[in-house]
C-alpha cells in the first residue's frame, strides 16, 4: 500500500494552516471568555432604610419577596431592615450617605428629594429600569407630578396622600347650615353662625405649629383651591393683589381677627392636636391629610364617630397632593446590574405589583395590606376601585368623595427648588405674626418674597 508523499513546501503550509487554526480558536475562545455573561449570584443582599411606621408589615412584604425572588430568579434575596424614628430619619440618612453606609432602597419625602438628587444620592429609576414608566398611567396626577424630576421617575409610592376639607355635620344641623361652603369667605361665615348660636367660640383650627410637616401642605391648599398658583415659571413667588398668596393671606387674618373663627392655638398644634380637638367636637372644620379622618371618625376612640364628612374644598377643588415614596440609591446602582434588579423587585414589592402567589397576576400587594390593615392612603388611582378597601374605608369616609377630591390634587412645585427647605421657617413665621395681628398681610408677603428672593440668589 503506498502512501503519498508530502513535499518540504507542501508540508509547511499544512503545518501553517494547522497552527493558524489553532490561533483563531484560542482567539474565539478569549472573545468568549471576555464577552460572555458573568456568573449569576446565588445571594444578593439589599439594605432597606425606612422610618419606623409598622415596620412588620414592612418585614412581612419583605419576606414575601425573598420568596418570589427565588422562585422566579434562583437567586437567594435578604433584605436587611434599618428603620428610624421619623423626627431622626432625614439626619440619620444624611449620615449614612455621607459615610457611605450600604443603603439600597430608602423611604424619601417630596420636600427632600431635590437636594437628595442634587447630592446624588438618590437616582432616576428609569435610567436603569424602564419598565416603571408602564406605572404612569395608574399613578394620581399629583404623585406621578412629586415623583418626577427632570422628567423622569424617581419611585413608586409608599405613603401618598392629599389635603382634605372636613366639617362636622352634627354641629352643622344644630347651627341650621344646609351644605359645605363654596368659597372661603362663606367659610367664615358659617363659623360666625356657629358662634353667634353658642355652639363653638373657635369653629375652626389647623395644625400650623412650626415645623409641623403638613404646614405649608395645607395653607396652599387655600391656594390651589383659587385656581391660582403661588409660583411663575421662572420660580418667583407670586404675591400681588389679586394673587392665590394675596388672596389666602387676607383670608387667614380675617378668619383669625376679623371674624374670630381661626383658633390662634394653631400655632401651637399638630396634625395629632387638631385630630384629637375633632374627635371631641371642639372643631366643626378642618383642612388636614385624608389619612386622620379615619381616626376622628373611629367609634372606639371618637365622640363624633360618622359625623365627620369631606366635601371638596372651596373654591375651584383643587388641593395639594404629596408623596413619600419608596426611591433607589446610588450605591445600588454602582453595585451593578444585580444589585439594581434586586433593588427594583424591592421597590415594587412595597410600592408597586408583584406576582404574590405565582398565579400570573400582578396585584398592589403592600399598598393594599396598608390601605385596609391602617387606613394608609395611597397614590394609585385603581385601588380606589378596590372591593376590600372600599368595604374597610366606607366605615369612615366617602370613598367616591375621597377619590374625587384625589384626583383633583396637584403637587406643590416649590418642593422642587432646593430652597425650599430653607424657606419653610421664615414662612411660617410670617403667618404666625400674621395669625397674632403683629404683621399686616402686604408686609407679611413682602418678607415672605424678600426670603424667597433671597435664598434663590444664593442658590445659583
Amino acid at each position: 500500500m503506498s502512501q503519498e508523499k508530502v513535499s518540504r513546501r507542501g508540508y509547511i503550509k499544512y503545518a501553517g494552516a494547522v497552527v493558524a487554526v489553532a490561533v483563531v480558536a484560542a482567539a474565539g475562545y478569549g472573545i468568549y471568555e471576555m464577552t460572555k455573561p458573568p456568573p449569576k449570584p446565588t445571594k444578593i443582599v439589599i439594605d432597606l432604610t425606612l422610618w419606623a411606621y409598622d415596620v412588620p408589615l414592612v418585614r412581612n412584604s419583605a419576606d414575601i419577596i425573598q420568596n418570589v425572588y427565588k422562585r422566579d430568579k434562583g437567586i437567594d434575596l435578604e433584605v436587611k431592615i434599618t428603620d428610624v424614628p421619623y423626627d431622626a430619619y432625614k439626619s440619620s440618612v444624611v449620615s449614612r450617605m455621607q459615610a457611605k453606609t450600604k443603603t439600597d432602597v430608602l423611604y424619601v419625602e417630596d420636600n427632600w428629594m431635590s437636594i437628595w438628587d442634587k447630592a446624588g444620592w438618590i437616582v432616576p429609576i428609569e435610567d436603569h429600569k424602564p419598565e416603571i414608566k408602564d406605572y404612569i398611567p395608574e399613578l394620581v396626577p399629583a404623585v406621578r407630578e412629586a415623583m418626577t424630576l427632570h422628567g423622569k421617575l424617581y419611585g413608586l409610592p409608599y405613603y401618598c396622600d392629599n389635603i382634605i376639607f372636613m366639617y362636622n355635620r352634627a354641629l352643622y344641623d344644630q347651627a341650621g347650615i344646609d351644605e359645605p361652603p363654596k368659597t372661603w369667605d362663606e367659610l367664615s361665615e358659617h363659623c360666625v353662625k356657629l358662634k353667634d348660636k353658642g355652639i363653638l367660640d373657635r369653629p375652626l383650627g389647623f395644625a400650623w405649629k412650626r415645623g409641623e410637616w403638613t404646614f405649608e401642605d395645607v395653607l396652599f391648599s387655600i391656594v390651589y383651591s383659587r385656581g391660582k398658583k403661588p409660583i411663575d415659571e421662572q420660580g418667583n413667588l407670586l404675591v400681588g393683589s389679586g394673587s392665590g398668596l394675596y388672596d389666602t393671606f387676607k383670608w387667614i387674618a380675617d378668619a383669625a381677627l376679623k371674624y374670630k373663627g381661626l383658633d390662634p392655638k394653631s400655632v401651637e398644634l399638630v396634625c395629632e392636636n387638631v385630630q384629637d380637638t375633632c374627635k371631641v367636637g371642639k372643631y366643626a372644620y378642618s383642612i388636614l391629610p385624608s389619612y386622620f379622618i379615619a381616626a376622628i371618625n373611629d367609634p372606639k376612640t371618637s365622640k363624633v364617630a360618622g359625623q365627620m364628612k369631606i366635601a371638596m374644598m372651596p373654591e375651584k377643588g383643587d388641593t395639594v397632593g404629596f408623596m413619600r415614596m419608596d426611591s433607589m440609591s446610588m450605591m445600588a446602582v454602582e453595585g451593578g446590574k444585580d444589585q439594581i434588579d434586586a433593588a427594583y423587585a424591592l421597590i415594587e414589592m412595597l410600592g408597586g405589583k408583584v406576582d404574590v402567589d405565582g398565579k400570573g397576576t400582578k396585584q398592589y400587594y403592600t399598598a393594599k395590606q396598608w390601605a385596609i390593615k391602617d387606613g394608609l392612603p395611597f397614590g394609585i388611582q385603581p385601588l380606589f376601585k378596590d372591593p376590600e378597601i372600599i368595604d374597610a374605608w366606607s366605615k369612615w369616609v366617602d370613598v367616591d368623595a375621597l377619590g374625587a377630591q384625589a384626583a383633583k390634587s396637584v403637587f406643590f412645585e416649590a418642593k422642587k427648588y432646593l430652597w425650599w427647605e430653607d424657606w419653610r421657617p421664615a414662612f411660617e413665621t410670617e403667618v404666625h405674626k400674621l395669625i397674632a395681628g403683629q404683621v399686616s398681610v402686604d408686609d407679611a408677603l413682602k418678607n415672605v418674597e424678600a426670603e424667597w428672593n433671597k435664598l434663590k440668589a444664593e442658590a445659583k
